[in-house]
């Protein structure tokens, strides 16, 4: 137990401290990667880990130099660690998505910005703000994630495609939406007299407590619809 409790107070870079810290990186990654991956997100268990340790190896290498090489009195041991801050922003843009009326990715490059922030704080030896922040972020991808859905963001935007006759009936449409209490943003329709078929296009805010099966039987029956597609753009 005193060899545990001198390895998490020391300062300086050496194996002990070398071990430690990607000990308390790699479960820290695991932790946050495990719950972007139950969430099917884009960068998860891996890519959360990876991060992680790389964060904190760079941030001990930041803290190595200085501490080995004395005869360099003007170097600057936070610019390495600097460079993580804005490189990892290259990394999150990669995943943010505009999908049709939709922009995905959003959070998952915020959690990639704040698990290298972590990163860096464990390769620094602040366990206590390591884990706190690890907790500060489990709290808001997960309490308040439910919250928001709940009260902040109940609706979110989706475009149903609907396909059939020629002269389909589009108020009954707006009336099924008007009923489910679906709010219509934009709408759109196509003609093809040829092949006498018309496909309208809703672009709808769709509140979270709808089934969107029923709403699809109920368009479909109003309409005699051929095809109905739902999709983000």
């Amino acid at each position: 137990m005193e060899l545990i409790r001198q390895i998490l107070s020391d300062t300086t870079i050496n194996a002990g401290t070398i071990g430690s810290r990607l000990l308390i990186s790699l479960l820290i990654g695991i932790v946050i990667g495990t719950e972007r991956e139950i969430h099917n997100q884009p960068a998860g268990l891996r890519t959360h880990v990876l991060i992680c340790l790389g964060s904190t190896i760079l941030m001990m290498l930041s803290v190595y130099i200085p501490q080995t090489y004395t005869n360099f009195p003007n170097g600057d041991p936070a610019r390495l660690a600097a460079q993580v801050v804005s490189g990892i922003g290259f990394l999150g843009a990669g995943a943010i998505l505009k999908m049709g009326v939709n922009i995905r990715g959003l959070t998952t490059a915020a959690t990639i910005w704040a698990i290298a922030a972590i990163g860096l704080t464990v390769g620094a030896g602040m366990y206590v703000a390591s884990f706190l922040g690890m907790f500060i972020m489990l709290f808001i991808l997960i309490l308040l994630n439910a919250f928001e859905k709940r009260f902040l963001k109940p609706t979110e935007r989706k475009v149903i495609s609907i396909s059939g006759p020629q002269r389909m009936d589009a108020k009954a449409f707006a009336e099924i939406f008007r009923n489910e209490r679906i709010q219509i943003i934009s709408r759109n329709m196509e003609e093809d007299r040829n092949k006498s078929i018309s496909e309208f296009s809703f672009a709808v805010q769709l509140p979270h407590h709808v089934e969107l099966q029923k709403v699809v039987d109920k368009l479909a029956d109003a309409g005699k619809a051929y095809r109905i597609k739902v999709s983000d753009k």
